[in-house]
């Protein structure tokens, strides 16, 4: 049941995070509500044992508003954790929910899909990216960094995804990596990307595939 939570949480976090719903968050309890609501629908949705189970519900979505509550108020009153390292431990906090949940109501007679952990592992390098990669230029670049939310950092996202399939495919396909790279340079020909750009944005693709792959082997 891990992976099916999991792939609820990334989902809810990132692709369905709109930045409405983000900015939503940032403003009150309503949009914290409205995204643990998110969160918990489709963790019920992945895990449709607990479908009848209140308990499972208001666990799921009390622990995932604490958290999110207690960072939002944490980064008002000290700008200075908006950072990577918040950014982990947040990320931290609700796998050990997510762990909690499988000890607690146990799904063992359901066989998890082959797809699951792909979407998983898409999903981290391709949407869930554009936050790490904009928390780790932060760390090293300083607060001179580009919006979280661009044309360009969704192409990348898509970049990522496809060179993150390259990885899973066999050998000869990695050396179509690079061409997959240049293509940035023609479709944003006025962005100068740094090379730190390039080696993150690689970086995590190849980190999801080879990962991916130790786990399904």
């Amino acid at each position: 049941m891990i992976w099916q939570l999991l792939l609820a949480h990334l989902l809810a976090d990132f692709p369905l995070q709109f930045e409405t719903v983000f900015e939503l968050k940032k403003r009150g309890r309503a949009g914290i509500m409205l995204h643990s609501g998110i969160w918990t629908v489709l963790a019920i949705i992945f895990a449709p044992h607990l479908a009848f189970n209140l308990l499972a519900w208001g666990f799921f979505f009390l622990s995932h508003t604490i958290i999110d509550w207690a960072k939002i108020k944490g980064t008002e009153k000290i700008p200075a954790l908006d950072n990577l390292w918040m950014f982990l431990l947040d990320q931290l906090l609700h796998i050990f929910v997510i762990y909690l949940a499988c000890g607690f109501w146990p799904d063992s007679n359901r066989p998890i899909s082959f797809v699951i952990p792909y979407l998983c592992f898409y999903i981290i390098a391709g949407p869930a990216g554009i936050i790490l990669n904009f928390y780790i230029k932060k760390l090293f670049i300083g607060s001179e960094t580009s919006a979280i939310v661009s044309k360009e950092a969704y192409y990348l996202a898509g970049e990522r995804m496809v060179v993150f399939t390259l990885i899973l495919l066999p050998s000869p396909f990695y050396f179509t990596i690079p061409l997959i790279l240049m293509g940035r340079g023609l479709i944003f020909a006025e962005r100068k990307d740094t090379a730190l750009d390039i080696v993150l944005s690689t970086f995590l693709s190849v980190f999801c595939g080879l990962t991916l792959i130790l786990f399904i082997r």
